[in-house]
């Protein structure tokens, strides 16, 4: 089994929180929904190692996007966490796109990351990181971006101070206005409006979910 503490452990998806967790709001945009607006993900066993140190490692980083269940058996130890920078290739790298939309929690969480996220584009001596992997990263970066200034004050009631994220792609690379309009909204509808004309999947609501679930973790955990 995963040892994690004195617990054995697997790891399964979070769900959205139930409905007295509404966000409660006041003077937001109304483009977010609730967390019990967010769509459900199935609980699923996963059994992968790597996504298992993954999802550890996004809990310790005070991210639990992935949660832990005791469920099943015959697993090896869980190994040391990841540092930040393996940490954010992982994410980017999966295949499953519930562990890649962790990235927009994670930036929210730790807006000092975006160091990382300059190294692994911007670097020449990068490796392993192909253009697919880093495509997403900076999709899902720019989200942060955007949702960062949407949902500023409301992020401020659960994290305290925190610095801006540079707008390293938005403007430069995807031609969105300023995160500066329209509290981001304008810009995160851009994005989302993009990429799905390039896949086909709706973003906004991948946007609306990550943002969701991560505010509603945020109010059950200052609950106690």
């Amino acid at each position: 089994m995963w040892h994690f503490g004195t617990e054995n452990f697997v790891i399964v998806p979070i769900i959205s929180l139930s409905k007295f967790l509404v966000l409660n709001l006041m003077n937001q945009p109304s483009m977010i929904q609730s967390p019990c607006d967010a769509p459900n993900l199935e609980r699923t066993t996963l059994k992968d190692a790597e996504l298992a140190t993954i999802a550890a490692t996004l809990a310790q980083y005070d991210v639990p996007y992935l949660r832990i269940s005791t469920k099943t058996s015959g697993l090896p130890p869980l190994p040391q966490p990841l540092d930040p920078h393996t940490l954010i290739q992982k994410l980017a790298q999966h295949t499953d796109p519930r562990v890649r939309e962790a990235l927009i929690p994670l930036f929210l969480r730790h807006p000092e990351y975006h160091q990382f996220v300059h190294d692994l584009v911007f670097a020449s001596n990068r490796t392993n990181f192909d253009q697919k992997s880093s495509r997403t990263l900076r999709h899902f970066y720019t989200a942060a971006v955007y949702l960062q200034h949407l949902w500023r004050g409301s992020l401020s009631l659960y994290l305290g101070m925190f610095s801006d994220l540079p707008n390293y792609f938005g403007e430069t690379e995807f031609g969105l206005p300023s995160p500066q309009i329209h509290w981001g909204e304008a810009g995160l509808r851009v994005l989302a409006a993009r990429f799905e004309q390039e896949t086909g999947d709706n973003w906004l609501t991948t946007y609306e979910s990550a943002l969701s679930r991560f505010l509603a973790q945020r109010q059950l955990k200052s609950f106690g």
